[in-house]
């Protein structure tokens, strides 16, 4: 699906900036990797309250 194909060049493409932003900081690494995986696990967790995580759970199937 091309959809899906854009969504993962995005994500690995902002990846891949975040690491070369990372590298020119070199004082303000620590700080900066810090605070972006912080907005990234946030963003993670939001969108997860999102997924109905029960759906997946097949032991009540009826058989």
């Amino acid at each position: 699906d091309q959809k899906s194909a854009l969504l993962l060049s995005s994500i690995l493409a902002l990846f891949y900036l975040f690491i070369y932003i990372l590298m020119q900081l070199r004082d303000y690494s620590l700080i900066a990797g810090t605070i972006g995986i912080f907005i990234i696990l946030a963003i993670l967790m939001r969108v997860s309250t999102k997924i109905n995580w029960y759906q997946f759970d097949n032991s009540h199937v009826d058989q």
